[in-house]
């Protein structure tokens, strides 16, 4: 996989901040003619070391997870012990499932070392091989 490290479209733009304000109260009525847009300059900068990726993931020996492993160690996000796998991977819709649920609900991951994630399936699972 190739990560794009740069973006020439973000580099010295300038992006126009736009706020607005409304109030039942007639104080502020006059008050919202008066907000004016502030203008910045912007500059992404990029982080020189490439994030891990994806190296394989395969199914458990019981079938019941998926044993994922990186190119290289991670700093374990989710922390020590079992918890939801939603605050590590983008379950985002397959295509083939159309849904989010392909882990199950209620699926959780567990690190099993800097760079080997186990994800145990919650109560039914679509994920089938290839997907």
């Amino acid at each position: 996989a190739k990560y794009k490290q740069k973006c020439a479209e973000l580099t010295g733009r300038k992006d126009v901040i736009s706020h607005a304000f409304t109030s039942s109260d007639p104080f502020y009525t006059d008050a919202t003619n008066s907000v004016q847009d502030v203008k910045i300059y912007s500059t992404v900068f990029y982080d020189p070391v490439l994030p891990p990726f994806l190296s394989t993931a395969k199914f458990t020996t019981l079938l019941n997870g998926v044993l994922v492993t990186f190119d290289k160690d991670t700093v374990q996000p989710g922390g020590a012990g079992s918890f939801e796998c939603v605050s590590v991977l983008n379950l985002t819709v397959t295509k083939k499932t159309l849904g989010t649920d392909w882990i199950g609900d209620g699926a959780l991951c567990s690190w099993l070392s800097a760079s080997s994630l186990k994800v145990t399936f919650g109560m039914g699972p679509t994920v089938i091989p290839d997907d």
